[in-house]
């Protein structure tokens, strides 16, 4: 497509005789990308392996330009997923909500709808699937600039806070830890950017680590570390392990 779509790879013989055959792209030769011109990008959409007919299912046809560029982020058990939605506003306005999409039938419900003063960005499911964290955007005027903040939604009750409210930052990449007790976010602050630990329960943020600015987290299974790239005027981008208990 000409805009970006969000897709389901079905991988089981069972759903690929399920899904409707219109649903499925034209079968290109194996080896070659969309317009058959470039062997080196192997195509996934009719084949997994060999043996393992797959069917890719576009679950947001009528998207248009409303995904362009958004992050989202799909639920643990992988039956639904939330992403940003781009909706046009007047005089050339656009405001950014976040929606949930259901991977089996593509039905897209909203979570959070951009107003006048609000957009929404960034949502990562938490580790049970029941919360959701997100960026909220506070839009600039003329008196005032634009402002980000750390917000946790339950996804049961439609309940929304504030994580974060004493602390003077702006969110940076934010990573659930595997209980789904806190999280792990980076962030711009006076020059570096350091790895911040932050409890869903009081919201309070607190700094992990010092020089440096890191990037590419990831938390450890156990939730005892973090691992992230680390650089620095001193040193180009270097692994590093951030212990967390």
């Amino acid at each position: 497509p000409s805009m970006p779509r969000i897709y389901a790879l079905d991988g089981t013989s069972a759903a690929a005789a399920e899904a409707p055959a219109a649903e499925a792209p034209a079968a290109q030769a194996s080896g070659t990308d969309a317009s058959g011109t470039d062997d080196r990008v192997p195509h996934p959409a009719t084949l997994l392996d060999d043996a393992t007919p797959a069917v890719l299912r576009d679950l947001t046809p009528d998207a248009g330009a409303a995904l362009d560029g958004a992050a989202w982020d799909l639920a643990p058990d992988g039956t639904w997923l939330v992403t940003e939605w781009v909706r046009p506003e007047g005089r050339a306005n656009l405001g950014t909500g976040l929606v949930r999409v259901d991977v089996a039938t593509g039905e897209r419900t909203d979570l959070l709808v951009p107003d006048a003063t609000h957009d929404h960005h960034a949502p990562r499911v938490s580790p049970d699937g029941t919360h959701l964290v997100w960026v909220r955007s506070e839009r600039s005027t003329p008196h005032a600039g634009p402002r980000n903040e750390l917000w946790l939604l339950e996804l049961a009750t439609g309940a929304q806070h504030r994580l974060g409210a004493d602390w003077d930052g702006w969110p940076g990449q934010v990573v659930w830890l595997p209980d789904g007790s806190g999280l792990v976010m980076t962030a711009d602050w006076q020059g570096r950017g350091p790895v911040f630990r932050v409890d869903v329960t009081t919201g309070a943020v607190v700094r992990l680590t010092g020089e440096g600015v890191f990037t590419d987290v990831v938390v450890a299974p156990d939730g005892s570390a973090v691992f992230a790239l680390r650089s620095s005027w001193e040193h180009p981008a270097e692994p590093v392990r951030i212990a967390l208990d």
